[in-house]
Formats: structure tokens, sequence, C-alpha cells
């Protein structure tokens, strides 16, 4: 099951605030916790943190593109605990 990446609530009017970068390329594995986006708004930037550990799937959304919170960027597909950390080894 595929888990949404949204946009979290920063306190700042619609339209302020915009997809800066991705951090996190397409296939990419994350471990929960990786910063896998940046959110800017003027004279601020925000991470975007992965909610679970795997890959990410889907990225609906391009950079400079303007947000709002609790609008979807993308997906991560799940990985099995421990998968992620120990590729890395």
């Amino acid at each position: 099951m595929l888990v949404p990446l949204l946009v979290p609530e920063v306190g700042v009017s619609a339209g302020e605030l915009r997809l800066s970068t991705w951090l996190v390329s397409l296939g990419e594995e994350v471990v929960a916790g990786d910063r896998i986006a940046e959110l800017l708004v003027p004279g601020m930037t925000f991470d975007l943190a992965a909610p679970v550990s795997g890959r990410l799937v889907r990225q609906e959304k391009h950079p400079e593109t303007a947000l709002s919170p609790g609008e979807r960027l993308g997906w991560i597909e799940p990985i099995a605990e421990g998968t992620a950390e120990e590729e890395e080894e």
C-alpha cells in the first residue's frame, strides 16, 4: 500500500509555499525521517521528511509549483523494516 507525501501545515497563506526541489530521485530508497523535498516560503525553507522507510515511486509536483497544506506531493512504497539500513551496510 502506497503512502502519500503530504504538504505539512507551516503557517503561511495559500500560494506562498512552493516546492523548491526534490532531494530524492524516483526509485531511490529512503529511511523514515530522511529529507526528501525542500519547501520554500519567501525567506525560509522547510524540509519534508519521509513518513516511512521505502522507495519514492511517484513525484506529482514539480519544482516551483505553488502548494497548499494537505496537498499531495508524491508517493512512497513502503519496504520491510530494516531493509534500507541493511543495504547501506
